[in-house]
């Protein structure tokens, strides 16, 4: 059995936590805006706060007295919502649900008690009657 203090775990892609964004929000709400010293302080590297920053930082618009003001300023929610979107966009999609009518197809061929195909046999018929090939 490995031991704990043997495994190296890493992240290919560190990304900040939620408290750790809120941390960051706090800093930066409390007038810290050096990214060294905030990178230090949440013990990471200050790339990842730059990309934090241009992740989690919107513009919000306020009507005073009938006139637009613009603000500019991060939020943690907004962080995190970026964040979430973009991991999810990375994943690929399963291919489970292109290839249903196909699987369905090969089941019935390989449950088939009157014929005994094997499975290279199904894709050669597939083949040659055009069966979900393109090109």
């Amino acid at each position: 059995m490995l031991e704990q203090n043997n495994i190296k775990i890493t992240n290919k892609k560190p990304r900040l936590t939620q408290f750790q964004r809120g941390e960051l929000q706090g800093y930066l709400n409390a007038g810290i805006t050096n990214k060294s010293e905030l990178a230090r302080k949440l013990k990471v590297s200050r790339g990842t706060i730059y990309n934090e920053l241009a992740r989690g930082t919107t513009t919000q618009v306020k009507k005073i007295n009938g006139k637009h003001i613009y603000t500019t300023q991060y939020l943690a929610e907004t962080g995190q919502a970026v964040t979430d979107r973009n991991v999810a966009r990375s994943r690929k999609p399963l291919k489970f649900g292109r290839v249903k009518a196909f699987l369905a197809f090969v089941d019935e061929l390989l449950l088939d008690r009157t014929r005994t195909l094997s499975p290279d046999a199904i894709v050669g018929l597939m083949k040659l009657k055009g069966l979900f090939f393109s090109g």
